[in-house]
């Protein structure tokens, strides 16, 4: 077996070893415990000697086998570079050494595939195709870096760059990290070494992150929405650009030192009487860890009023603490003007329609007055008609009565008194019932809805029986003494009144176009009731609406007859129907002409309420 001198000396030292601690063992036997025979003596010192001699003899054999391990003596050359190289593979490092003036550069196998060249190309070529594939926007960059290092300007240098890839032909990002080793007599670099990374992978993140950031910034400036955060430990408040807008201040002007930046809970930023809720929001967000929302007033530094809501969130560090706060600041003044506005609106709402009702109250008084007045020519002609014959009778009596004064004949004058009597109470009793179809209705009241019509007929009937028109009423098919409805009682007769004149109007405007080779003209009222609503059909035969004007006969102002008409009588007693009774007005053409029907809920009428209707005859 062959042993070297590092073997040796191993040895050596184990055999001192194996002496000091024997000499240690009888040293102790002699100067040991009393008591200690001689045989009890010997064993133990056998014992310790047996100890020292197995002791000395493992770290003998643990030092030559470390020495002879090969792992710091014997590694040669060649394994050396293999490690290395592996351990550069893992790293993702690509090493090179260039030497200046020798126009070489020394690239290591991870390098070469990293940029992926050939392993033939020569070191004198590898730099001027380096050169080549660089980026035409970092080529000039990259000389005028490589040229300050090699005349003296650092000896340590790091630079981010683009390169094309020989073998792909793609650009890649390349962190280059060198540092020279050895400079000539005259400050020339003569020997630089240095390492690759591929980058592309964070360039491409960061750019990712870049335009992310971009978005964000573009969509709060969009929402009107900043965001902010406040490292409680540092007391570094961070912002975004747009909620430096939202305060008044331009983010350049921040960026560049101009304006310091400021903090989220200065109270110089916040209206005084808001101040106190930041201050409550922020103690509870800090004392409980919820998330807080609330509105405030921001002072701007341009003095614009501006409201802004506020959400803030505490953030937990690893041990459960509350290391900061970020929170959203949304401008909300459009939302806050529109509700003081809504308020404003609301507090005076019930006054504007009281007078909108009052105002349209008026208006409909005025349309029900001035479609009466529109009759006034017809109801005169009416009262004339009523009045002529008791005038008559009554002259005639007055004539008798001088004639016959002297008989004496008190039975006659008794006669001729009662006579007179009557006429005068016909007459009485037309008046009055002229004066309450124009007194309009203020209450109102359950009515008999078929002596209503009766009621018109009998005061308006010679404006048609002069004409040939005869008016017939038809409640064979209802309980005639149930038509009952509440509503009011002469606003539905003037309704009625004005559906019968228009009726009227339009045959006569039919005969006086086409002749009467029709044979008898009439107006037919037809009453019908199902399912506690009654209908009341007026039908006409004069010639029926012209398809074009059906929707807008009911409008303000619109007329069929020019200007003999005013254009408010269908207009106004849609409103009396529709809206003060309740009811629904619907026209449609039947055979030889129009038809109305005004649909009415009936009613009951009250215990012992009772209609007669008048005598006029």
């Amino acid at each position: 077996m062959r042993v070297n001198c590092s073997t040796a000396g191993v040895f050596f030292l184990a055999a001192l070893l194996f002496l000091w601690l024997l000499h240690g063992a009888w040293h102790w036997l002699y100067l040991g415990p009393p008591g200690l025979t001689q045989l009890l003596a010997w064993q133990v010192w056998l014992f310790c000697a047996t100890i020292a001699l197995m002791v000395t003899g493992a770290g003998a054999l643990a030092c030559r086998s470390f020495l002879r391990g090969g792992a710091i003596v014997n590694i040669t050359g060649l394994r050396y570079e293999e490690m290395w190289n592996t351990a550069l593979f893992f790293s993702g490092y690509g090493v090179w050494e260039w030497f200046p003036s020798e126009g070489r550069l020394k690239c290591s196998i991870m390098w070469r595939q990293m940029q992926g060249l050939s392993d033939d190309i020569s070191e004198s070529e590898v730099l001027r195709d380096w050169l080549e594939r660089i980026h035409p926007d970092d080529i000039n960059i990259m000389q005028a870096r490589v040229q300050e290092i090699i005349e003296g300007g650092g000896d340590v240098f790091e630079s981010e760059y683009r390169v094309r890839n020989a073998a792909t032909s793609e650009y890649m990002w390349v962190l280059d990290k060198g540092r020279v080793l050895r400079r000539g007599s005259d400050g020339q670099a003569l020997h630089i070494v240095g390492i690759n990374t591929d980058i592309s992978r964070r360039k491409t993140i960061e750019e990712e992150l870049r335009k992310a950031k971009e978005n964000l910034a573009e969509a709060q400036q969009v929402a009107h929405v900043g965001s902010w955060e406040w490292d409680l430990n540092t007391d570094q408040v961070t912002w975004s650009d747009e909620l430096f807008r939202l305060f008044g201040y331009d983010p350049g002007e921040v960026a560049n030192g101009s304006v310091n930046t400021p903090s989220i809970y200065d109270p110089g930023y916040w209206d005084p009487n808001d101040w106190y809720k930041l201050q409550m929001a922020v103690a509870g967000a800090m004392a409980d860890g919820e998330e807080y929302e609330l509105d405030l007033r921001v002072h701007r530094s341009d003095a614009k009023p501006c409201y802004v809501f506020v959400r803030l969130k505490p953030i937990h560090d690893e041990n459960g603490a509350i290391a900061k706060l970020v929170g959203v600041v949304m401008d909300i003044t459009a939302r806050k003007e529109m509700e003081q506005k809504l308020k404003e609106i609301n507090l005076t709402l019930e006054q504007r329609i009281e007078e909108e009702m009052a105002k349209r109250t008026r208006h409909q008084e005025l349309f029900v007055q001035q479609s009466k007045m529109a009759a006034m020519g017809d109801m005169i002609g009416v009262i004339a008609h009523q009045w002529s014959q008791p005038l008559n009778a009554i002259g005639l009596q007055a004539q008798f009565m001088m004639y016959d004064f002297e008989s004496h004949d008190k039975a006659y004058f008794q006669d001729a008194s009662d006579t007179i009597m009557r006429q005068v109470e016909f007459m009485t009793q037309t008046l009055k019932s002229f004066r309450d179809f124009f007194k309009p209705t203020r209450e109102k009241t359950v009515f008999h809805v078929g002596k209503a019509i009766e009621i018109i007929v009998d005061l308006f009937g010679v404006q048609f029986t002069k004409h040939n028109i005869h008016i017939t009423i038809d409640a064979g098919g209802v309980d005639y003494a149930s038509l009952h409805v509440l509503g009011l009682p002469n606003e539905f007769k003037q309704v009625v009144l004005n559906m019968l004149l228009n009726a009227r109007d339009a045959i006569l405007d039919f005969i006086k176009q086409h002749g009467d080779s029709d044979g008898e003209h009439f107006i037919r009222v037809v009453f019908e009731e199902e399912a506690g609503v009654i209908r009341i059909r007026i039908l006409d035969t004069g010639g029926g609406i012209p398809a074009e004007i059906k929707d807008q006969i009911f409008d303000y102002y619109f007329s069929t007859k020019g200007s003999a008409g005013t254009g408010i009588g269908l207009y106004i007693s849609r409103i009396i129907i529709e809206q003060n009774m309740g009811g629904r007005i619907l026209v449609s053409n039947w055979e030889r002409g129009a038809e109305f029907t005004l649909q009415l809920c009936r009613a009951e009428p009250a215990t012992g309420q009772e209609e007669t209707l008048p005598d006029f005859h």
